[in-house]
């Protein structure tokens, strides 16, 4: 006899249903101290994230492929260069690999050094 309240009980002739005091539905509310604290990782990996084509597009954009060859000593770079050829290159010969991701490390932290905002502006 839960749950009907006087109606049941014949006293009433409006039939009231009440709910038990402490109903179990199975959901709870969610406190703001229990959601997931959503950061974003920073690698200190200037490469993280950067494909070789990506990387070898930068660098002829900034130094062209007579740049390059400057001042990378390989044939892939001059004579007849193109990006296919380069990156089939560099993707079989580790040595030449590390020397290109050299480069760009050095052109992207020459970069920062010539921005006064990510300097922080001295």
């Amino acid at each position: 006899m839960t749950g009907w309240g006087a109606a049941e009980r014949g006293a009433a002739k409006h039939k009231v249903l009440v709910a038990p005091a402490k109903a179990d539905y199975g959901v709870r509310p969610i406190h703001y101290n229990e959601l997931p604290i959503m950061t974003e990782h920073q690698s200190k990996d200037p490469l993280h994230g950067v494909t070789l084509e990506q990387l070898l597009n930068k660098l002829v954009e900034s130094y062209g492929w007579s740049g390059l060859a400057e001042r990378i000593r390989i044939n892939c770079f001059s004579s007849d260069p193109s990006i296919k050829s380069s990156l089939k290159f560099l993707r079989r010969t580790p040595w030449a690999r590390k020397q290109v991701e050299d480069l760009y490390i050095d052109m992207i932290e020459k970069a920062a050094s010539d921005n006064p905002w990510l300097r922080g502006g001295k």
